[in-house]
């Protein structure tokens, strides 16, 4: 609690008009315990959008759940029309890409295509697992979900990544007692299994990725496994919000700024710095373990440049490493 109220503190970063943003961070460990909280402003905890942030947790995960795609599917990063709803690209198009690629780039097109290619039917019946029963669009997939999430509602999806498919309820208090004894007491049947543990670690193995190469870079270099994922959500007006959620083998957390935001302040920026320097003071001694890779996962060498121009899977001695679940595994 004394490490987050201190990077809280230290943030100085302000809207358009000069003014200290709204913040909120929040950690808690895998099981759903809350570990330290702290806010600034405002608009902290209300329902709003999550942006990509929920792009492993409604699109992702669920498309390896239901073996639509894998982590090496090529798929084509292209302007395209979706009956009427046409998705951008911050950072353009990239053409032929793959999945691995999309989620380190935080496409929108491929998160819209495989969405689509699952269905919202069938990404609502995930959503229903951790909570969520409003009916959803295709703009799920690039963060608009019906209803929004708080930061304990975002967390509470992040657990389940973290703890091998089951989600728990993100909870402030264990017990209470008065001078008669235990007056109250958390459920401790919460926990539910949403995600199976192959394609959860499948997904952790991507954020993983993400923290080194992606969108999430500015993290830190962490010498211990951290998965993570940003946000930015924006309107007319400019940015509203800017995210990022991290997670290792003990730990969530989350870091979220609002407010009439500068252009600037985006989820791959400010929240994931002030989390590096969290993630530093919290594992300042005794880092946490890796993720345990699940039995039936298979790591596969393959030529990333076939993959993206001809869609053909070919080993290769020094291409780009992929993991499949091993009933998976490319032709």
């Amino acid at each position: 609690q004394l490490a987050t109220a201190e990077v809280v503190k230290n943030d100085c970063t302000v809207d358009k008009n000069g003014k200290l943003v709204d913040l909120s961070v929040l950690t808690c460990d895998v099981n759903g315990g809350v570990t330290s909280c702290c806010t600034r402003g405002e608009r902290n905890f209300a329902k709003r959008q999550p942006g990509s942030t929920l792009k492993p947790i409604a699109v992702y995960t669920p498309a390896f759940c239901d073996k639509i795609v894998t982590q090496a599917s090529p798929i084509l990063d292209e302007k395209t029309n979706f009956n009427g709803y046409v998705p951008t690209n911050v950072s353009g198009y990239k053409g032929w890409t793959t999945i691995r690629k999309a989620l380190l780039t935080s496409s929108n097109v491929s998160a819209v295509k495989t969405l689509n290619a699952l269905t919202i039917k069938q990404a609502e019946k995930y959503l229903h697992k951790l909570g969520f029963d409003g009916e959803q669009n295709l703009s799920l997939a690039v963060g608009n979900i019906s209803g929004g999430m708080s930061e304990t509602d975002l967390l509470h999806c992040y657990t389940a990544l973290a703890n091998n498919g089951v989600a728990a309820n993100v909870r402030f208090v264990n017990r209470i007692y008065n001078e008669h004894g235990l007056v109250y007491e958390a459920r401790s049947d919460g926990a539910t299994q949403v995600f199976d543990g192959i394609s959860t670690y499948l997904m952790t193995d991507l954020l993983q990725q993400n923290t080194k190469y992606g969108t999430a870079k500015k993290l830190g270099n962490c010498k211990y496994a951290v998965a993570a994922k940003t946000g930015t959500v924006g309107n007319k007006q400019g940015n509203a919000d800017a995210l990022t959620v991290a997670y290792t083998s003990r730990h969530c957390m989350l870091a979220w700024y609002s407010g009439e935001l500068t252009n600037d302040t985006k989820g791959s920026g400010e929240p994931c710095v002030l989390l590096g320097k969290l993630l530093a003071k919290v594992y300042a001694v005794g880092k946490p373990p890796s993720f345990q890779r699940p039995d039936g996962i298979t790591e596969v060498i393959l030529d990333e440049q076939l993959l993206t121009t001809k869609q053909a899977y070919l080993p290769s001695v020094n291409g780009t490493k992929y993991l499949f679940a091993t009933d998976s595994l490319p032709p």
